[in-house]
């Protein structure tokens, strides 16, 4: 087995297709565009602004990353 066949099994990355990969594609350059856009027209207070770095990178590090090393059994 060569290592990036190992480090794609055990990195805990989820790899997206079809309609869910466009989606968070999409998600990262909304929130791209979303801070090139509030640093040129800074309309939102800081704090404002921070909220929609946090909340936005936080979701997209929750889709990315999964908390749980498995799937979930129903």
């Amino acid at each position: 087995m060569s290592d990036t066949s190992l480090d794609a099994e055990h990195s805990g990355l989820r790899s997206f297709t079809g309609l869910s990969g466009k989606a968070v594609s999409g998600l990262a350059i909304f929130l791209s565009l979303g801070h090139l856009f509030l640093a040129i027209f800074p309309w939102l207070s800081e704090l404002e602004r921070n909220v929609f770095h946090f909340a936005g990178f936080s979701l997209l590090c929750a889709l990315i990353y999964p908390m749980a090393r498995r799937k979930w059994s129903t």
